[in-house]
């Protein structure tokens, strides 16, 4: 049991952040569209190799992209991230993440934010973070802490506690 909060200074979530984050979650989501990836990868292989002999170039470019798409997503995430990050730097900046007895506090410059635990379902630890998960689905919210914004690994191990106090925690 933790007595105190858990602070977090982080500098800014980048878009190796969220890369992880989506690859964790991805990892636990156990679901039948995860499931399924092979075959998608086999139809877009042999469309493209039928559209490549049917003389629609095109088609067999678009096909053969859907397949790798498919089945390698951290491409697709490493892109999307980027993005995210370029695209909205005043929800990427610095800010400080409380964890405490009733949630997660998040204050940035341009933002403030309280949540509790009954948001979250469960988490994930990766090599580099704690992912919050609200569901498995793709779009679901997520929260990142980031390791490196704690100062020791007995911070780390006292986030763990406090985390599975609170959540149900899913192996990678």
């Amino acid at each position: 049991m933790t007595d105190s909060p858990i602070e977090l200074d982080v500098t800014a979530i980048t878009a190796d952040d969220y890369v992880d984050a989506f690859v964790a979650r991805d990892r636990v989501a156990r679901t039948a569209r995860w499931a399924s990836r092979p075959v998608l990868v086999g139809v877009g292989v042999v469309g493209a190799l039928g559209a490549l002999v049917a003389r629609t170039w095109w088609v067999a470019v678009a096909l053969a992209l859907f397949a790798v798409l498919v089945g390698f997503p951290k491409l697709l995430y490493r892109r999307v991230s980027r993005r995210l990050v370029r695209d909205n730097p005043g929800l990427h900046g610095p800010a400080t993440l409380t964890v405490a007895e009733d949630g997660v506090h998040t204050r940035a410059t341009t933002t403030e934010s309280r949540v509790s635990w009954s948001r979250y379902q469960r988490y994930v630890e990766t090599t580099e973070s704690f992912v919050l998960l609200a569901s498995n689905r793709p779009g679901a919210a997520l929260q990142i802490l980031p390791k490196r914004a704690l100062a020791t690994p007995a911070e780390i191990e006292r986030l763990r506690a406090l985390l599975d106090q609170h959540l149900q925690r899913v192996a990678p």
